[in-house]
């Protein structure tokens, strides 16, 4: 397998280069997002952004999860392999963070699980050492209190992102990854949570729980672009949004999402808000990548 270089380079140049941020979301189908045509609406915050920054704002209507379990399709995410090569190689291969490491930027995650769970303090980790990530949060490590499924709250995962990027150093570039996980298991924590500890709206409610996920999920990605915004940075940074993968929709086809080829499991969605300054530099790579979101 070849890989690209990952020398150490020069420092990344902070008056030029791009923050990272990548919404990593889960379980969320394409045909329940509200940034597609005919779906719920989900996504009013998404929706804003793009209305409001259209020659910045791309959706991709055949974007396609790896597989359909998080264990294998994050790590396939994070390290370009595809999920039908050997599984030894997870936990050998250098990850998106190592890469942004290599150049200069400073590197956060924040996931509301524990990071042993399905070994992906190994799975995601380049070496023994452990993850090469300069601040991670995850369940443990975050000392905030388990909601569901052994997991803090997505508006926590917020919280302590935004207390990050307060006392960071706001000069040097970052690649951030946050991970809000509500849509998981068909949004059962919904209801473990709460209906009044959400702002999930009447209309969403009387659909289902896991339009109400998404939702929420929406609004604490508001939050979090808020700050950027707040704090001038949003027209620096790069954003991605994008599931591990798509749910089985309450066993839609009689199949889990594990074993599920359907389009409720592999048709994902993804969006990326690209600043002008940034595009001018993939038009001299690719001048053709305005045309590939079908």
């Amino acid at each position: 397998l070849k890989l690209p270089s990952i020398a150490p380079k020069a420092a990344a140049n902070e008056s030029t280069a791009p923050n990272i941020l990548f919404f990593r979301l889960e379980e969320v189908s394409q045909d329940h997002f509200g940034l597609y045509e005919g779906s719920a609406p989900t996504t009013p915050f998404m929706n804003s952004l793009k209305d409001r920054s259209p020659a910045s704002f791309f959706v991709y209507h055949h974007h396609v999860a790896n597989a359909g379990a998080t264990d294998t399709s994050t790590t396939s995410l994070y390290t370009g392999l595809q999920p039908n090569r050997s599984g030894k190689e997870f936990g050998q291969m250098p990850m998106l963070w190592d890469y942004a490491n290599a150049i200069g930027h400073e590197t956060f995650m924040a996931i509301p699980f524990h990071l042993s769970w399905g070994r992906l303090d190994q799975r995601w980790a380049h070496n023994a050492d452990g993850l090469s990530i300069d601040t991670i949060i995850d369940a443990k490590r975050s000392k905030r209190p388990i909601a569901y499924d052994h997991s803090i709250s997505d508006k926590d995962v917020t919280d302590l992102t935004i207390d990050w990027l307060r006392s960071r150093d706001a000069k040097q570039p970052f690649l951030a990854i946050l991970n809000f996980k509500l849509p998981h298991s068909n949004a059962e924590g919904v209801n473990t949570i709460g209906r009044e500890s959400l702002a999930c709206p009447n209309s969403l409610w009387e659909l289902s729980i896991y339009h109400c996920a998404i939702y929420t999920v929406d609004f604490e990605i508001g939050r979090v672009v808020k700050e950027l915004e707040d704090r001038g940075l949003l027209d620096d940074t790069v954003i991605i949004i994008a599931p591990d993968h798509g749910a089985d929709q309450l066993n839609r086809h009689g199949k889990s999402r594990l074993y599920n080829y359907y389009q409720e499991v592999l048709s994902i969605p993804l969006a990326m808000r690209i600043p002008l300054q940034f595009q001018q530099r993939a038009d001299k790579a690719n001048p053709k990548w305005r045309d590939n979101q079908n």
